[in-house]
């Protein structure tokens, strides 16, 4: 049988897409509890480091596991405008956004949840785990999102 090679080559490009994609899906962290974070030796992030990595800049959210209003495998945009407003929406699709309020309260980062999820503030530990931070609602310590930080506003949030 001749296989013409315009077909073998979408074969081949087919198969290493498939190991690309698997490849990629394999390096996306479970989610976790902070005891654990913290038993394995990595360090929370101090309220002077938190700042001015988030400050102007838009935090890609992963949900690892599912909470309130946030289904897991769903991705946010947070863009920290000044000081006091954040602006989020999914990160896929548009969708609606939303604008909060947020501070640094010691070594947590601390908002206010509007949106699609219960109404309150909470409370969040980071630790950072190259390429990834994690991080851990407080006061329960689980980690069920995970966040790379890029400079600017390339969503236009």
């Amino acid at each position: 049988m001749k296989v013409s090679t315009s077909r073998l080559t979408f074969a081949l490009t087919l198969i290493a897409l498939m190991f690309a994609g698997a490849a990629v899906v394999a390096q996306m962290p479970a989610a976790t509890k902070e005891k654990d974070l913290v038993a394995a030796g990595h360090k929370k992030l101090t309220g002077s480091q938190i700042l001015p990595r988030v400050l102007g800049n838009t935090s890609y959210v992963n949900q690892l596991a599912s909470v309130p209003g946030a289904p897991a495998g769903i991705n946010y945009a947070i863009y920290y405008r000044n000081e006091r407003e954040r602006v989020f929406r999914p990160a896929e699709g548009g969708g609606p956004r939303f604008v909060a309020n947020w501070w640094i309260e010691g070594d947590f980062i601390c908002g206010e949840e509007k949106g699609p999820g219960p109404a309150g503030h909470r409370c969040y530990a980071l630790y950072d785990l190259a390429p990834f931070t994690y991080i851990c609602r407080q006061p329960d310590g689980a980690c069920n999102s995970v966040s790379r930080v890029v400079r600017g506003n390339p969503e236009n949030l």
